[in-house]
């Protein structure tokens, strides 16, 4: 098996050109280009949402001073409705 990755454009492209009609080609592309948002998008959001444990779970650790583990926890729920704005837009 081989450790070669493909670029975007390279997959992009192939994408595109996977139909029969180049009338279709440019069709294919904006497909593919909505997919890949969409791709980025849950990645971002999963993103958000991972930190937002994880400053959940330092705060709740108990070695912090007590106003400092209310700001990640606001931190945190901030970020939760940033993954969830994300989502929604797409």
């Amino acid at each position: 098996m081989s450790d070669y990755t493909p670029s975007t454009k390279t997959v992009r492209r192939a994408y595109a050109q996977a139909g029969n009609s180049l009338i279709h080609e440019e069709a294919r592309a904006d497909t593919f280009d909505r997919w890949l948002a969409k791709v980025r998008a849950e990645a971002k959001a999963e993103a958000l949402e991972e930190a937002a444990a994880d400053m959940q779970k330092r705060s709740q650790a108990g070695n912090m001073i007590i106003r400092d583990a209310g700001i990640m926890q606001n931190e945190a729920s901030t970020l939760r409705i940033d993954a969830q704005r994300i989502r929604r837009a797409r």
